[in-house]
């Protein structure tokens, strides 16, 4: 009877948790049912990858016409996005030095004005209790007038010849030359408070390395842009560089004027990376995308005028997104490029491989350590590694620097000095860059640079940096389900130990001569698209920021 008593309570509480996990599990069901009759219902896009790769192929410089009415660019937004031509910017700013040199010139003026005020209510009292000034009897009352006479007469000739001065810039600027843009202090250098008229801003709002090397490329690519830093704020944007950190205020920072303005990565509406930032709302904008970071609620703001891509993959996204929804951003697909590392002195070993693990968790580390683990008879993996966490994992599984049990990896962690970094990408000629995924792939297009042999993932968009030609293609898509229906979801690459294996051993099956042509290829394949982005970046230099807008050069690269 006492283990009967004894089961009682426990049965009865039993019951409730029962009838929670059942509603629980009934909860989720009812949610994947929804989830599926909705992306069932999705209308399928006819617009994958080959299709788009076949449209790019046809379109050249000497037939910029779209080859389909889903590639036709909707032009009106692009022009919205033209604030001012920079002609009218130029102009306004002569326009606001002039009014500023009509107050400094009127300022003398006033100031006499006033001083005759002030002697005549002088005159006024000596007649009036019959005192007089000891200066005026000293020195007369002629020549005080005099004077005053005379700075008339000097402030009128100044503000004479400031309106001459006016005219003859005005008249000269009218006979400019065309593709004239001023820039009165300089090209893409300077605080963003002064006073220069630039046609592009530029505006990064992420400290993420990659990102800030966008940013780096973009301002070398356009001459007449500005950077503009609304990452944690500017330096400019502080009140008082002099008083205490603890009661420094910080200003909202105001987007300067240009004629165009490009965010990279992120919209300005998204307060979590513009805290202190202060867009014109009035104002259509651009926007560079990564692949990886597509936002509904960017591409879908209606202040979006034009998309900037930088792959195929996100061609094929911008696309398909534009024509689902029946958005009317046009797209600007420039590809990319990174720095050229390239040292033709440096002597490369093509027997030894290179991995480098930057602040990205998607670069597959943890997969190829173990892959070496299993085979001790590879050659050397040269492996830097920067992330604490990720040291922190492989010093548990394999060891600190003084107990190190894989004698085939020279393992470091900690960050590399650039001209470290840029010898072992030259001097080692096997890089390993099998990345989950990569909004552009700077470190696989790096390794391009210095003419390496790459390993990397079967997926776009590192598969479009490497082909079957110029490197080693391992693993496969991870796609979800929903994942088909072409919308903004990005499967991830899936690569195991199992593929790590099936790639070196097929590196290493290879000729060194073999390895030596594939990595030219990497190279060769490296300069095309750096010179399709410097292309694309001059057709917008040229096409926005002469006196007159024109747009027949930039025409190729719109979608």
């Amino acid at each position: 009877m006492q283990c009967v008593d004894a089961g009682g309570p426990m049965t009865e509480s039993s019951g409730p948790r029962f009838l929670l996990r059942a509603c629980v599990f009934l909860l989720v069901l009812i949610g994947s049912l929804l989830q599926l009759v909705f992306f069932a219902m999705l209308p399928e896009i006819q617009l994958h990858a080959e299709f788009c790769n076949a449209t790019l192929a046809s379109r050249s410089l000497l037939a910029p016409t779209p080859t389909s009415g889903e590639l036709l660019p909707p032009m009106k937004l692009f022009y919205q996005s033209l604030f001012v031509s920079p002609r009218e910017l130029a102009l306004q700013q002569k326009d606001e030095e002039r009014r500023r040199n009509e107050a400094m010139a009127a300022a003398p003026k006033q100031t006499a004005i006033r001083g005759q005020d002030a002697k005549k209510k002088k005159k006024q009292k000596e007649q009036l209790t019959g005192f007089k000034d000891p200066l005026l009897k000293a020195f007369g009352e002629g020549e005080t007038f005099q004077a005053e006479t005379l700075a008339e007469n000097q402030a009128l000739m100044l503000q004479e010849q400031l309106e001459r001065d006016e005219e003859t810039e005005r008249e000269r600027q009218m006979a400019l030359p065309p593709g004239f843009f001023l820039q009165t202090r300089g090209q893409g250098h300077e605080a963003i408070n002064s006073k220069s008229a630039y046609c592009i801003n530029v505006v990064t709002p992420s400290d993420s390395p990659g990102v800030l090397l966008d940013f780096e490329l973009y301002l070398n690519a356009l001459p007449s842009a500005r950077p503009v830093y609304a990452y944690r704020g500017n330096g400019e944007q502080e009140s008082d560089s002099n008083s205490n950190s603890d009661t420094k205020a910080v200003r909202r920072l105001d987007m300067p004027p240009s004629v165009i303005d490009i965010y990279l990565e992120r919209h300005p509406v998204d307060k979590k990376y513009y805290p202190d930032f202060r867009a014109p709302k009035e104002k259509t904008i651009w926007m560079m995308q990564n692949v990886e970071f597509f936002d509904r609620h960017e591409l879908a703001n209606p202040t979006v005028g034009v998309m900037i891509v930088k792959n195929r993959i996100g061609l094929k996204k911008v696309l398909e997104y534009r024509y689902r929804h029946q958005l009317s951003y046009s797209i600007f697909y420039t590809k990319h490029t990174s720095r050229d590392l390239y040292q033709p002195a440096a002597k490369r070993d093509w027997t030894s491989f290179l991995h480098l693990a930057g602040w990205s968790p998607f670069k597959n580390t943890r997969v190829i350590l173990q892959a070496w683990a299993l085979h001790p008879e590879w050659p050397q993996l040269t492996l830097r590694v920067i992330k604490a966490d990720l040291c922190a994992w492989i010093e548990e599984q394999f060891g600190t620097k003084e107990t190190w049990r894989l004698q085939n990896v020279d393992y470091a962690c900690g960050s590399v000095p650039p001209q470290e970094k840029d010898r072992l990408q030259n001097q080692i000629g096997l890089h390993l860059c099998p990345s989950e995924t990569e909004g552009f792939g700077h470190y696989i297009n790096e390794a391009r640079s210095v003419g390496a042999l790459i390993l990397t993932s079967n997926v776009a968009p590192m598969n479009e940096l490497v082909d079957e030609k110029s490197g080693v293609l391992v693993g496969e898509s991870n796609k979800w389900w929903w994942q088909t229906k072409g919308d903004l979801f990005m499967p991830l690459a899936q690569v195991d130990v199992a593929d790590i294996e099936q790639g070196v051993e097929q590196i290493l099956l290879l000729s060194i001569e073999e390895r030596q042509r594939m990595g030219r290829r990497s190279r060769a394949k490296f300069l095309e698209d750096r010179a399709y982005f410097l292309n694309a970046m001059t057709a917008l230099e040229e096409s926005l920021c002469q006196d007159e807008i024109r747009i027949e050069k930039l025409q190729p690269y719109l979608y």
